[in-house]
């Protein structure tokens, strides 16, 4: 069983038996983590967290026999 830390209470319903899983860490069952992790509850570590990176913008190419201008705001 996974050991977690959740940052907020959630239910989950397993085998039958529905409980509110409160925040906190705690040792999960496999299924009731991935839930957890599905809905935003798990504390993700520092380290994990990966920031996407910015994508250089592309300008389309002007339209064949309109000359180029510079846009002004």
């Amino acid at each position: 069983m996974p050991e977690v830390t959740t940052t907020k209470p959630f239910a989950f319903r397993e085998g039958g038996e529905s409980r509110i899983v409160e925040a906190g860490e705690q040792c999960l069952s496999q299924a009731c983590a991935e839930h957890a992790q599905r809905i935003g509850a798990v504390a993700e570590p520092a380290s994990a967290v990966v920031e996407p990176q910015a994508k250089p913008e592309v300008e389309a190419p002007a339209e064949a026999g309109q000359a180029e201008r510079k846009r002004t705001k």
